[in-house]
């Protein structure tokens, strides 16, 4: 058997260890799993154990499969090529594609691009393969990612920064509530228990008599179930403006819903009245049509059209291994 040190002068890093661990396997097997020459094998084990083949990334969608819509600023899908967001800069309105790097989003790219001045997101792209991508093309409601150059973050990980009160995303028409709407949120909120309208992270229908809320009411609620003009369902009242993960199961037929923040059950209000029907129809960062919004900060939404209360567990401890919320 010859010895896998002579491939160390064609490669380096990471794929030098991937392409020495391949030959090596190959090696072995062909030779009946003898080996002729233990100073090359020596020489190439102790390169492989000081040089380790990173794993394959495994994203959220790729364990938890079916979204309905996923938005982040990491990668969730291994299979998914396409970008994080579309920017534009302030300085001369030019937009550009922001991907990834290292399975988050390109700082480097984003910032080069936006060269000392403001970015704000036109489109934020879906991730789930459905291409339900959410935009804005009125620069006036486009939300912030970059000031004066700098990424915005929360928990030193890169964050959309809704500071308008006509800021929002829309235009996401391919989501249905017919078995359920499970919806994930990292977010935080610059101004919870101020406002006395509807400040939603996301709205659910273009009807104000009829819509699902997900935000900051007055009293803070993070979930509100509207039908037929009535307030059917308030769940869970924030405190605080800091980093949330809000895993939120809405039982639309039963009026009913399990919310958990940050990992702890949150309140449920349940009047069980009849259902209506909803036009399909989604907007993150404010009130459809009212311009009212909670000026929040959300890094990731997801939305599955089904019950994912069984995954809540593996859902919450992959986003939390990445954004350290609690």
């Amino acid at each position: 058997m010859i010895g896998l040190g002579i491939f160390v002068s064609w490669a380096s890093g990471a794929s030098e260890a991937s392409q020495l661990a391949s030959a090596f396997t190959t090696r072995v097997v062909a030779d009946g799993g003898t080996v002729e020459s233990k100073a090359c094998l020596t020489t190439d084990l102790t390169y492989l154990t000081n040089n380790p083949v990173a794993p394959d990334f495994t994203g959220l969608l790729n364990d938890y499969s079916g979204a309905a819509a996923a938005y982040s600023l990491r990668l969730l899908d291994n299979t998914y090529s396409g970008n994080a967001v579309r920017v534009r800069r302030a300085s001369d309105n030019a937009e550009q594609d922001i991907g990834f790097a290292n399975n988050e989003l390109d700082t480097t790219s984003l910032e080069t691009f936006c060269s000392g001045t403001d970015g704000f997101v036109t489109t934020w792209y879906d991730q789930s393969g459905n291409a339900v991508n959410a935009a804005n093309a009125t620069a006036a409601g486009q939300p912030k990612i970059v000031s004066s150059g700098s990424t915005i973050t929360e928990n030193s990980k890169p964050t959309i920064k809704w500071v308008g009160l006509n800021d929002a995303l829309t235009g996401i028409t391919s989501v249905s509530i017919s078995n359920g709407l499970t919806a994930i949120a990292v977010n935080a909120s610059n101004s919870v228990n101020t406002s006395s309208a509807d400040g939603a992270i996301l709205q659910y229908n273009q009807n104000i008599g009829n819509h699902i809320a997900l935000g900051y009411r007055n009293g803070g609620y993070f979930t509100r179930l509207y039908k037929n003009g009535v307030n059917d369902l308030n769940g869970y009242d924030f405190a605080s403006t800091s980093l949330n993960l809000v895993f939120d199961y809405i039982d639309y037929t039963n009026v009913s819903n399990e919310i958990y923040v940050n990992n702890v059950s949150g309140s449920d209000v349940n009047s069980g009245r009849s259902s209506t029907s909803f036009v399909s129809s989604l907007n993150i960062g404010n009130r459809i049509g009212s311009n009212q919004s909670p000026k929040a900060a959300i890094s990731e939404m997801i939305f599955y059209e089904s019950d994912q209360t069984s995954n809540r567990s593996g859902i919450q401890t992959n986003i939390n291994t990445h954004y350290s919320i609690f």
